[in-house]
């Protein structure tokens, strides 16, 4: 599940981390380590963002970038699979190295404006959502 617009990094060890941004946003919290304990109110968590137009997971797997682990009802309706690669979007090469500003892409492109360039098994299609 997306995490409003934060990012969270992993290291070499599988180890994921937040910014102290994340913790500005609760309004009120309370961490006990030697528990590994968090307990917060978080009604207003997403408050400063706009609601995404559309929620794909992508992942980077076997040197490309591909749907993947979305509800395959919520793909069929773009035209879209889990496994399709992702070749370009609006017109730009996909690169594994940009993989958080495609996300950003995919999430907040507005409604009609976004194209993208996939290979599903070796054929190429393009879908404008």
């Amino acid at each position: 599940m997306p995490l409003g617009k934060l990012l969270a990094r992993e290291n070499k060890q599988g180890a994921y981390g937040l910014g102290m941004n994340f913790l500005a946003r609760f309004d009120s919290y309370l961490f006990l380590p030697k528990k590994m304990l968090f307990c917060y109110r978080q009604q207003r968590f997403t408050r400063d963002e706009p609601a995404p137009q559309r929620i794909l997971a992508i992942r980077y797997y076997a040197h490309r970038v591909e749907l993947f682990s979305n509800p395959p009802a919520a793909l069929a309706r773009f035209g879209l699979q889990n496994g399709d690669v992702l070749v370009e979007v609006n017109g730009s090469k996909v690169l594994p190295e940009g993989i958080h500003y495609l996300r950003i892409a995919l999430a907040d492109t507005p409604a009609g404006q976004l194209t993208l360039k996939i290979d599903r098994h070796g054929k190429m299609k393009t879908i404008r959502m």
